[in-house]
């Protein structure tokens, strides 16, 4: 299996795709066994449950939902989440326990909600308290101030999406939600994937899981895709 070089400052690596009969912690070493091969990696935990790596200097963070797995990599602190609709979900309900007053007046749909479920994940995840803070204390505008186009390769099919850089009352941090298409395996079932990095991301790459090769990036300064 060929090596592959960590990412540089304000670069995040993504690892995206199904898992299979795997743990989401077999993944992991898998796709850490592409930046250190030699090496044995050893799981840590902070006093909230957030795992890092010990001895190393990337920062990472993963979401395991249904059948999908997302692992972003970065040398800042990061925290991705995805999540798939739930019928079961009344999410009227969940707008009520998790959106400030001043969110709630753009929450129209079940799509508007996730978005905003996943970016609020993303950003707890990220600072290492998880699902101990309040969700209502901290806010987000739909407002995007940044496009980063991607191509994406699938098969003999050439997709664009977009990440899209989320303003927030919490300006140390930086919240991209992703518009990429990420199915469970059914059609009607499309997720909804955000990260949030401690430094702003100018330098994407999108690694199959599969085949834990880079599908596609973006450089913002370049401003060129490609896959």
């Amino acid at each position: 299996m060929q090596s592959l070089a960590e990412p540089q400052d304000a670069c995040l690596y993504l690892f995206y795709g199904p898992i299979g009969e795997q743990t989401s912690q077999q993944v992991l070493h898998a796709v850490c066994r592409l930046f250190w091969p030699n090496e044995q990696q050893t799981l840590r935990y902070n006093a909230y449950g957030k795992p890092y790596l010990a001895n190393q200097s990337l920062f990472f963070n993963l979401s395991h939902q249904q059948d999908m797995i997302v692992i972003g990599f970065s040398r800042n602190e990061v925290g991705v989440d995805l999540q798939f609709p739930a019928p079961q979900h009344n999410w009227r309900r969940l707008t009520e326990r998790c959106a400030s007053p001043s969110e709630r007046p753009w929450i129209n749909t079940c799509q508007d909600f996730y978005r905003l479920w996943v970016l609020k994940e993303a950003y707890f995840k990220a600072i290492g308290k998880g699902l101990s803070h309040n969700f209502q204390n901290t806010q987000f505008t739909l407002e995007a101030n940044n496009y980063y186009e991607v191509n994406q390769q699938n098969r003999n099919k050439t997709s664009s999406a977009d990440l899209i850089e989320i303003h927030s009352d919490h300006s140390d941090w930086y919240n991209y939600l992703i518009n990429r298409d990420i199915s469970s395996g059914s059609p009607t079932n499309t997720g909804y994937w955000a990260i949030c990095s401690e430094r702003r991301i100018s330098d994407i790459r999108y690694f199959d899981m599969t085949t834990l090769t880079c599908k596609a990036r973006y450089s913002q300064s370049s401003n060129q895709t490609g896959a």
